[in-house]
């Protein structure tokens, strides 16, 4: 079972709220299954830029090529 921390299950939970999957992706998923501790986790979303910017105005978001998001949000970096 991977453990998810909480700022991660937050972001999520804001995703799945407004009615977009979420889910942990990449080599957070690996290195858990391996019993090593993520330094950071990647979560992946089927939520438009739009929906993303109207879900996370307050918080500092930018945009790159093919969706790609990283959001500061709380303090951390969510990719």
């Amino acid at each position: 079972m991977i453990k998810i921390p909480n700022d991660v299950k937050k972001v999520m939970d804001i995703l799945k709220n407004a009615g977009c999957k979420a889910y942990v992706v990449g080599g957070c998923v690996r290195d858990s299954i391996m019993g090593r501790e993520p330094n950071d986790w990647d979560v992946t979303t089927d939520a438009t830029p739009a929906k993303i910017k109207e879900l996370f105005y307050k918080k500092i978001c930018s945009f790159f090529l093919f969706y790609l998001k990283n959001c500061l949000f709380d303090s951390l970096l969510y990719k």
